[in-house]
Protein backbone atom coordinates (compact mmCIF):
# COMPACT_ATOMS: atom_id res chain seq x y z
CA UNK A 1 0.00 0.00 0.00
CA UNK A 2 1.56 3.45 -1.25
CA UNK A 3 1.32 6.14 1.35
CA UNK A 4 -0.20 9.94 0.72
CA UNK A 5 0.73 13.11 1.84
CA UNK A 6 -1.27 16.37 1.12
CA UNK A 7 0.86 19.39 0.58
CA UNK A 8 -2.16 21.81 0.27
CA UNK A 9 -5.75 21.57 -0.11
CA UNK A 10 -7.69 24.61 -1.34
CA UNK A 11 -11.52 25.04 -1.55
CA UNK A 12 -13.51 27.79 -2.80
CA UNK A 13 -17.15 27.86 -3.01
CA UNK A 14 -17.29 24.32 -1.86
CA UNK A 15 -21.17 23.25 -0.47
CA UNK A 16 -21.58 26.29 1.74
CA UNK A 17 -17.46 26.95 2.19
CA UNK A 18 -16.63 29.94 0.69
CA UNK A 19 -13.05 29.99 1.36
CA UNK A 20 -10.42 27.40 3.04
CA UNK A 21 -6.94 27.33 2.61
CA UNK A 22 -4.95 23.93 4.65
CA UNK A 23 -0.89 23.60 4.11
CA UNK A 24 0.10 21.01 7.11
CA UNK A 25 3.85 21.28 5.93
CA UNK A 26 4.00 17.80 6.58
CA UNK A 27 2.83 17.48 10.24
CA UNK A 28 -0.80 15.80 11.04
CA UNK A 29 -3.68 18.21 11.19
CA UNK A 30 -6.78 17.51 13.19
CA UNK A 31 -10.02 18.92 12.32
CA UNK A 32 -12.80 19.79 14.80
CA UNK A 33 -15.94 21.76 16.05
CA UNK A 34 -19.31 22.23 16.88
CA UNK A 35 -21.99 20.39 15.03
CA UNK A 36 -22.83 21.93 11.40
CA UNK A 37 -19.95 23.77 11.31
CA UNK A 38 -18.59 21.85 8.27
CA UNK A 39 -16.42 19.20 9.06
CA UNK A 40 -17.89 16.19 7.00
CA UNK A 41 -17.88 19.07 4.36
CA UNK A 42 -14.21 19.25 4.19
CA UNK A 43 -14.25 15.27 4.44
CA UNK A 44 -16.21 14.97 1.66
CA UNK A 45 -13.16 17.38 -0.82
CA UNK A 46 -11.42 14.66 -0.66
CA UNK A 47 -13.81 12.19 -2.40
Amino acid sequence: MNDYRIKAMKLQNFCGIQSLEITPDGADISVYGDNATGKTTIANAFA
